[in-house]
Order: structure tokens, then sequence, then C-alpha cells
């Protein structure tokens, strides 16, 4: 039988185990823990080392509270247009699988770090989408960042495109010219490919 392990002083998850208790369950020794949120907690010894149990309480509140903002950022838990907005920019600008893929990272539209890990902070930074809107880059050759990126409908888009191409050099039509045609010959090439790969 191997030594008893005592566990005073070790951390699991946000606990950190302070004394045993005294008290059993199921045969098994409880200890008081101090959770990291400030709260006191008995836990019986196997749920710490087995990992069952992380904190009080507190951690599945915490996981709730960001599921709730992030994926139930909705209605009859149907994901928000705000929040299916900010996934599509996500899709389109980082999964070369994504069929919108060519046009937007595949010639080389981004979406900022603060954006792409995290629809909170997108949210904070844009707000929620206005009826009869929906996003548009200000300088179309950049990606998706804080200062670049406006609620706007088509028409507005459609505006701010024409401007925008009317402010370009010739070589810089060029360079976009270019830059599209190979994201439209790397697309057209893997699907070549892989309808050849069976």
């Amino acid at each position: 039988m191997p030594p008893f392990r005592n566990l005073v002083g070790e951390t699991f998850g946000r606990l950190t185990v302070l004394k045993d208790s005294g008290l059993r369950r199921r045969g098994g020794r409880v200890f008081e823990c101090l959770c990291r949120c400030g709260k006191t907690a008995l836990v019986p010894r196997i749920a710490l080392v087995t990992g069952n149990t992380k904190s009080c309480g507190c951690y599945k509140w915490d996981v709730d509270r960001v599921r709730n903002l992030t994926h139930g950022h909705a209605s009859n838990r149907q994901p928000s247009r705000t929040y299916r907005i900010w996934a599509g920019i996500v899709q389109r600008c980082t999964n070369p699988k994504n069929g919108n893929w060519p046009k937007y990272g595949g010639r080389g539209i981004t979406i900022c770090s603060r954006w792409r890990n995290s629809f909170e902070q997108f949210l904070a930074d844009m707000g929620e989408c206005p009826p009869g809107k929906s996003i548009d880059r200000l300088r179309n050759h950049l990606g998706y960042a804080p200062g670049n990126c406006r609620w706007a409908t088509a028409k507005e888009q459609s505006e701010n495109q024409k401007i925008w191409l009317l402010s370009l050099t010739p070589e810089e039509r060029k360079e976009l010219s270019t830059r599209s045609a190979a994201a439209r010959y790397g697309s057209a090439r893997r699907g070549q490919m892989q309808a050849a790969n069976g």
C-alpha cells in the first residue's frame, strides 16, 4: 500500500489545501481548502486528486458566465447577429477551408489578435450591430481591427469602397489585382489537388 500523501499546502486548480477537516465522506478524508476567490470549501480528497473539484464553485460560475456571454449572446439559444458577424470574420480570415478565404485571409486580410481571441473584446470595441448595418473596413486593404471598422449600411460600404479604390496609386491597384488573382489561383489549385486526392 502506498504511503499516505499529506495534501496540506498543495494546490489543486483554484483550491489550496489548508488542513484535514477531521470529517470523512464515504470512508475518505475531507479537507478544508481556501479558494482563490477567498472562500473556503470542504472537499473530499478523491475529488481533489482526480481534478473533479477545482474550486469552491466559482470556477463553474465563471465558465457559465463566459459561455453565456460568448456563446449565449443569444435569444432562444440562437447566437445574436453581432456574434455571428464576429464568428464569420474569424473564419474567413483564419480558416483556409472557409469559402470566403480567397477574398479575405487568402489575400492578406487579417483580424487582430484582440478580436480573434475574444468576442467580448470585439463587442466592447464595436458594440451591438445596429439594424440594417453590417461591418465595414474603412481601409479595404487593411484587416479587421479597432480604428479600421465601423457598422455601415450597404450603400455606405459601396461608397467607401469606391472612394478607397480611387485613392490608390496605379502601383497599389496592380498589387491588389495581383494578390487577388494569386488568392483565387491558390484556392483553385487547392480544390484541384483535393479532388485529385479523392
